[in-house]
């Protein structure tokens, strides 16, 4: 991708941007079903706004089950809503409602510090920043609708290489730029070159997240890359994490761990079994005689390895052809991965000399 299609993207985003306002605690109040009393209005919200609007007045609601609970078209636009909309800031005092024109409801509600970062706003910082540190544009994710955010990813213009193990290679100091109206950070986005598969790690400093791109506020996220000790760090610890997963054998409960987070992304049972065949392999065990109970999973070897059942997921969250380009779904489930494959492994392969 060129600076040209960087500023073709940036105009055709904030053309099609729709509006955002900002409201204390005090203008939002529940009425009944799913309306709410914003300001002066009386407003109709769907299920993921709901939950933002009860968690932010107070209400205990579960919101990740009201977004799971969602479904069909809607459902998955509420879901790319709700990742794009996730940010670190634990007590808002203001939060930002999107409204869509067309529709006159209001579509997704972010968490707001201080001030509203605009989408204008971030795309000059995301330029500033490629321009200090040597970065190019490499693609962009967005959310369900416009102006609720966006992921730019970056590639260095000097990339670095490191391997980990024997053909498993990786292009370390690519990043990513996530954007919502409440917070801005950047994470390492690592490439496995031998399937250019994509995988998003968070950078474990409070640098690499900003509230404000007021230019008081910028400077540390700024010169993140810089700080080439930390992003080395950061690299060791996913290393770290690889090495494990090649040499282990997945349990039951992992393959059931990442058949539900699939699940929970909207892929089909069909496709998600080829990627985590935890039916597949319940049935055999049962074929077999075995029943293994849920609190079993754990101790039960599956079929899989975990490095090949963590690539097959970062390989479908980068490549399938089932979502759009630009779904933000890939970005959430990369970064799922990574979790998952961080996760203490249920089976150990032990030294054992007896």
């Amino acid at each position: 991708m060129t600076t040209s299609d960087f500023y073709a993207y940036r105009k055709d985003y904030l053309s099609k941007e729709m509006p955002a306002r900002l409201f204390r605690r005090e203008e939002i109040s529940f009425i009944g079903e799913d309306f709410y009393q914003i300001g002066e209005a009386k407003v109709q919200v769907n299920p993921f706004v709901s939950s933002q609007l009860d968690k932010f007045i107070g209400l205990t609601q579960e919101q990740a089950l009201i977004i799971r609970k969602a479904s069909g078209e809607s459902g998955i636009r509420d879901f790319r809503n709700y990742l794009a909309a996730a940010n670190s800031i634990s007590k808002p005092v203001k939060l930002a409602l999107i409204g869509d024109p067309e529709t006159k409801r209001v579509v997704s509600a972010v968490p707001i510090k201080d001030q509203m970062i605009t989408a204008e706003t971030f795309f000059d910082f995301a330029e500033m920043f490629m321009d200090k540190n040597g970065y190019l544009p490499k693609e962009f994710e967005r959310s369900g609708t416009y102006g609720n955010g966006l992921t730019i990813y970056m590639d260095s213009v000097n990339p670095m290489v490191k391997q980990i193990a024997p053909d498993e290679d990786f292009m370390t100091d690519s990043l990513y730029m996530r954007w919502n109206q409440g917070e801005v950070e950047i994470g390492n986005y690592f490439v496995r070159l031998v399937c250019v598969n994509g995988q998003i790690q968070k950078i474990a400093t409070p640098s690499a997240r900003t509230n404000s791109l007021e230019p008081t506020q910028i400077g540390r996220i700024l010169n993140l890359p810089s700080q080439g000790n930390l992003l080395e760090s950061s690299f060791e610890s996913f290393r770290r994490k690889a090495l494990t997963a090649i040499d282990t054998r997945a349990s039951m409960g992992e393959l059931k761990y990442v058949s539900k987070l699939l699940d929970a992304y909207g892929v089909d049972e069909q496709t998600a079994e080829v990627i985590s065949p935890y039916r597949r392999d319940l049935q055999a065990y049962a074929d077999s005689g075995h029943d293994i109970s849920h609190s079993r999973a754990h101790e039960v070897m599956s079929s899989r390895n975990v490095w090949d059942l963590y690539n097959d997921l970062t390989r479908f969250a980068t490549h399938n052809g089932i979502w759009e380009k630009e779904d933000n779904r890939r970005g959430g489930l990369k970064a799922a991965a990574v979790t998952f494959l961080g996760r203490e492994r249920d089976i150990r392969k032990y030294v054992d000399i007896f």
